[in-house]
């Protein structure tokens, strides 16, 4: 096993334990790499997770997290959301959770949790309404050829930075998602659609995602992608390659 990976897996169940010593602690359930699909976690995850607290002490456990005991220093943490942190340990490990009571947790929960610990009066509550649906294939490509368009606009206003989020965050995360319901592939994380996409779908993203100076280079290459794998409006790509040659000659 990588050293690493080891860690975080003793990391974890360190703070399982420091969760069942602690007052006032119902429940510590992992997510993420560390929920449901624990098989996923490796040498470069962090740790998510939610601990699940009485009513009415939300607020002392947020605030303060010595409740992780002396085994695991920490040397870095923020308060990122109303119920949770981010933490930074000295080992090196990075997590990412919030504080629940139980009503929180059935109102703020994600679907893919895992039960470390629990009283035994505890249950997870059903998530599975929470799961984001997917929709039509067509959604999803006419969502990122919109936002190449858009994109293309805001390249032509000398809008790079917004073009670049338009074109290569946008219009291709829709096309990721429309890749992976188009050859029936499994979405590892339905919230973050572009997570292990390296490994799982076999595209060349060094030619797809060029970066801040070859944006018209990226919005050529993802639309020859979105007509190469999809069925696209023709009318819609013939307005982005007159942007993008209209582009082109301004440039040169």
């Amino acid at each position: 096993m990588e050293p690493k990976l080891q860690m975080i897996q003793e990391s974890l169940e360190i703070l399982s334990r420091a969760a069942k010593k602690s007052p006032n602690t119902i429940a510590f359930i992992g997510a993420g790499s560390a929920g449901a699909e624990i098989s996923r976690m490796d040498q470069y995850s962090d740790i998510d997770f939610f601990l699940i607290v009485e009513d009415g002490f939300s607020s002392g456990f947020i605030n303060d997290n010595s409740w992780f005991g002396r085994e695991l220093p920490i040397v870095f943490a923020f308060r990122d959301t109303d119920h949770g942190n981010k933490v930074l340990l000295q080992n090196g490990v990075f997590l990412e959770f919030a504080i629940f009571t139980k009503a929180e947790l059935a109102q703020n929960g994600i679907p893919g949790l895992r039960v470390i610990w629990c009283r035994p009066d505890f249950s997870l509550p059903d998530l599975s309404a929470k799961q984001p649906s997917t929709r039509e294939l067509s959604y999803y490509v006419n969502q990122a050829l919109s936002n190449l368009l858009v994109g293309a606009l805001r390249l032509r206003r000398g809008e790079r930075l917004a073009a670049l989020a338009m074109i290569e965050r946008y219009a291709l995360t829709n096309l990721l998602t429309a890749f992976r319901v188009k050859n029936n592939l499994k979405i590892e994380d339905p919230f973050t659609i572009e997570r292990r996409a390296e490994q799982a779908l076999g595209i060349d993203f060094s030619n797809l995602v060029q970066g801040y100076e070859k944006l018209e280079i990226s919005l050529e290459k993802i639309l020859q992608f979105a007509e190469d794998n999809f069925e696209v409006d023709t009318s819609i790509a013939q307005s982005i390659r007159e942007l993008l040659n209209s582009q082109r000659r301004t440039v040169l």
